[in-house]
């Protein structure tokens, strides 16, 4: 069977799908799970897919344009607005038939595996700063209901926090001492975990500039064109530039998590 465009609302375990032909009317649907879904493509011949640029969407889109197959990826918050009746995953499947229609939808570009992981690491760290920051704030508390102040900064917060721990003579109960010795030591910890994956990041960006870099000198190479040739440099100097903020952004928002510490704690 040739189909022109199939929709898919995907799902962790079971995908809908609604198949369309050339003048996108619907004209089978169907309800797969994970292992049928991937035999499903084997005997039909498709032109492109629909989907919403969700969780696994990405995996998804790489694996189908692997099979030669076409992947348009909607943002989900546009998808919504075609919604009719009640949601389900029938109608989310028709919705994504009629989203694909629009010609103002600006489609969202199906990520690479290193794209991802490295999107990954952005959101672990970002989780591991904003547990940090609970962390100290915590502390701080602690140590207000006893009477005791604290220093505003993180690093000299902890400092104050570690040395009223430490003091047998503090206002802190002996009850609370271990607790918040083992939380000042998983603030540490988590410090630790940050600056690795900080490196990491960075580490990540000079390879793919360095990348970035050749491709584009090949580009440079390869057209004599003085049009194609300005466009080479352009697209370097973005690369360059953008990477570089990436990594002052890092530093930036390191310093940002440090005063939030401090103000929230306040």
């Amino acid at each position: 069977m040739n189909a022109t465009t199939v929709a898919v609302d995907l799902a962790k375990n079971v995908f809908e799908l609604a198949v369309a032909d050339a003048s996108w009317k619907v004209i089978e649907r169907a309800r797969l799970t994970r292992s049928q879904f991937e035999r499903w493509f084997d005997n039909r011949k498709v032109d492109q897919v629909v989907m919403e640029a969700c969780g696994s969407a990405h995996h998804w889109g790489r694996w189908l344009e692997a099979r030669g197959i076409g992947v348009k990826l909607l943002p989900a918050q546009y998808v919504r607005a075609y919604v009719k009746r009640n949601k389900t995953d029938s109608a989310d499947a028709a919705a994504l038939l009629e989203a694909a229609r629009a010609s103002d939808i600006k489609l969202v570009a199906v990520k690479s595996i290193e794209q991802q992981a490295l999107q990954a690491l952005h959101r672990l760290r970002s989780g591991w700063m904003a547990t940090r920051i609970r962390r100290i704030n915590t502390l701080r508390g602690f140590c207000r209901e006893f009477g005791l102040e604290v220093r505003v900064g993180a690093v000299q917060g902890l400092a104050a926090i570690a040395r009223l721990i430490a003091d047998d003579h503090s206002a802190i109960p002996a009850l609370l001492r271990t607790p918040m010795r083992l939380a000042l030591e998983e603030i540490r910890l988590m410090e630790a975990r940050i600056g690795n994956l900080e490196r990491e990041l960075a580490r990540g960006c000079q390879k793919f500039c360095v990348w970035a870099a050749r491709v584009v000198v090949h580009g440079f190479r390869m057209n004599r064109s003085p049009n194609c040739n300005a466009i080479c440099v352009l697209a370097a100097c973005q690369l360059m530039g953008g990477f570089f903020h990436l990594a002052v952004t890092l530093r930036k928002t390191s310093q940002m998590s440090l005063l939030a510490a401090s103000s929230e704690g306040k």
